[in-house]
């Protein structure tokens, strides 16, 4: 027969292992909770990413900044500052800088969620490393130029931030672009 010290060292033994398989299984569906909650969130990121981008290029792309961009950018011409500042600064021409510094300060904006994180310069360098290569590397001695003459040497910085961030992706991973 079975004595009662050994039904209760059975019952201690079964409830140790039933408290341990119940550990094991929370511990498991938390892992699981938790591997499901980062997708979630990564999922929004990636949206809320999708989202501002979208914005972005909703705005950048309209046929009417497209003109201005590609004026600025290939017919725009000129031999050094001085005759830049003559022909499109802020002084002698407040309409051409207006839509230059318009431009200018888009590029500043995706250089802002950029250097945020906000949005990656991998997704901007498919769409537009073309015009953001194109746009610095044909103004930067003016920019230059222009932080030294009006004494303001964070003008455009942001612009130059995102140049910095897409030039070295699109050189390692060309695409077709603007």
């Amino acid at each position: 027969m079975i004595e009662l010290s050994t039904i209760r060292d059975l019952v201690a033994i079964f409830g140790v292992i039933a408290g341990f398989s119940y550990y094991v299984l929370t511990v498991r569906a938390n892992q699981r909770n938790q591997e499901l909650t980062l997708k979630s969130q990564k999922h929004a990121t990636d949206t809320r990413e999708a989202q501002l981008f979208l914005n972005l290029m909703n705005t950048f792309t309209t046929p009417e900044n497209v003109k201005i961009q590609d004026e600025i950018l290939f017919n725009w011409a000129y031999t050094d500052f001085e005759d830049w500042m003559q022909k499109y600064g802020p002084e002698t021409n407040p309409d051409a800088f207006a839509l230059f510094d318009s431009t200018c300060s888009q590029l500043e904006a995706m250089g802002v969620l950029v250097r945020h994180g906000l949005i990656n310069p991998e997704i901007l360098k498919d769409m537009i490393s073309g015009h953001v290569t194109g746009m610095w590397e044909k103004y930067e001695p003016i920019i230059q130029a222009f932080r030294e003459h009006y004494n303001f040497p964070q003008a455009f910085g942001q612009f130059e931030y995102l140049y910095n961030q897409i030039k070295p992706i699109s050189e390692a991973t060309p695409n077709v672009n603007r």
